[in-house]
């Protein structure tokens, strides 16, 4: 994932998930969300900080 990422001026990544925009009908796609989930707990406040 890191070979299609970028770094923000303001430190958060943007990371490209698939060649294709993303669209949500594409199993293909889903997958990859999946596995950046998985990769990325953090992404959308998943994780809790003790």
């Amino acid at each position: 994932m890191l070979s299609r990422s970028r770094r923000t001026s303001t430190g958060g990544w943007i990371v490209q998930l698939t060649n294709a925009p993303l669209t949500l009908e594409a199993p293909s796609h889903i997958e990859a969300l999946l596995r950046a989930y998985a990769r990325f707990p953090e992404i959308g406040g998943r994780v809790t900080h003790r």
